[in-house]
């Protein structure tokens, strides 16, 4: 499920990454990459950057939630072991 604001250059990215998400929270996490991509891009005043600061916006958004859910499954595995 890709969000329906994103750049298409970022497609095949974003699919990879969705892939590490849980399968019950992917709509809502899609949900809020599309909401930042949307607001930063219309919070830009100069047109010729929006497309550039919305990708860095939500992508960063994406890669820092991944990062942190990576870190919390890592802590349960060792934590059982």
């Amino acid at each position: 499920m890709l969000p329906e604001h994103h750049h298409p250059h970022d497609k095949q990215w974003l699919i990879k990454q969705f892939d590490a998400i849980p399968v019950g929270k992917r709509g809502a996490v899609s949900h809020k990459y599309s909401v930042a991509y949307r607001e930063a891009h219309e919070a830009e005043p100069v047109e010729h950057l929006r497309d550039n600061v919305a990708r860095r916006a939500a992508n960063t958004r994406l890669r820092v939630y991944i990062e942190q859910l990576h870190k919390i499954t890592l802590h349960n595995i060792s934590s059982r072991l």
